[in-house]
């Protein structure tokens, strides 16, 4: 079950909450590439926030030194290049390929690159915090279940240790999404995230503030009375917090109240919105929680279907 409500034209927003947005955007956008097409989409999205909001955009790309190990394992049995070799070798082409890349989107302008040999996760999240970047921007695509089983999702360990919203980007998007899915559950992080994502929407856009109401087992006449009222409740929630979000010129707001287990119905209306990004609110789970329940963010980053946007509760440590 969907109902939206359309609000009216939000831009009239306080002096205050653009002047934080743009206080926002003045710290760099860290954008990480690994020379692929999904990468390139993630340096597209930052050259556009970079021109929107005249930020400065780092790049990190990053060598995992065990993939060489094992590679120089095998090699070494018929005499051929060894380990250190083929890192060297992979690092020249890697950062040709990545300041390609960059010459490509950047418009003329110079973005630094630093290029790393360690574990890709930990690499950028440690970036993103020594250079007090405003958000992490990387490439997401479909995982097969061996890239589970031998940890290769990269974009998903990113989410999990980030402190900063992390946008990973799908190849498909080129410009900024012109509809994006919000989920709104009231937390820290989810409000985080409605407020990055209004950010982010294309000029003319829509922004989908959407809450997820777990489904009712029996309906009777009582727990249609408290639906109500529990909807009113939300609905003034989402009042109040729009009337206090900044957003991009002629962006409409409309919030939405959906029913089910929270990704299969966010994945579900993204679908029937036509949406380009999903935005959520991450929140701490434990190690026997993410094996035996998994997430939201868990579902949506295996899906990648869509771009989506991770948002860590405040103060979270890495």
């Amino acid at each position: 079950m969907l109902t939206t409500t359309p609000t009216a034209d939000l831009h009239a927003a306080s002096s205050h909450e653009s002047l934080s947005v743009s206080d926002l955007f003045r710290r760099p956008i860290l954008a990480a590439s690994d020379g692929t097409d999904a990468a390139l989409a993630a340096l597209r999205i930052s050259a556009c926030l970079a021109r929107r909001y005249e930020s400065r955009v780092r790049v990190v790309t990053v060598l995992d030194p065990l993939l060489f190990t094992a590679t120089s394992h095998g090699a070494d049995l018929g005499g051929a290049v060894g380990g250190a070799d083929l890192l060297r070798s992979a690092t020249t082409q890697r950062r040709a390929d990545v300041f390609g890349q960059i010459r490509d989107v950047a418009g003329g302008e110079e973005w630094p690159l630093e290029v790393g040999v360690g574990a890709p996760a930990s690499f950028v999240t440690l970036a993103a915090q020594d250079h007090d970047a405003n958000m992490v921007i990387l490439g997401l695509r479909h995982h097969s279940v061996l890239d589970r089983v031998f940890g290769a999702e990269t974009a998903l360990r990113i989410m999990r240790r980030s402190r900063v919203p992390v946008l990973a980007v799908v190849p498909s998007l080129v410009e900024l999404p012109e509809r994006v899915v919000a989920a709104v559950d009231f937390s820290r992080s989810s409000l985080r995230a409605a407020h990055a994502a209004a950010s982010l929407v294309a000029d003319g856009g829509t922004l989908f503030l959407t809450y997820v109401r777990p489904p009712v087992n029996v309906v009777t006449e009582d727990t249609e009375g408290l639906g109500v009222i529990y909807s009113q409740g939300v609905a003034g929630a989402f009042g109040r917090m729009t009337a206090e979000m900044w957003l991009p010129p002629r962006v409409r707001v409309q919030t939405v109240f959906l029913e089910g287990p929270p990704a299969e119905a966010l994945m579900r209306f993204a679908e029937l919105s036509r949406a380009d990004l999903i935005a959520v609110g991450s929140h701490r789970h434990s190690v026997v929680d993410r094996l035996r329940l998994g997430s939201v963010t868990n579902d949506l980053v295996r899906n990648a279907e869509r771009s989506l946007l991770v948002c860590p509760p405040a103060g979270k440590s890495s």
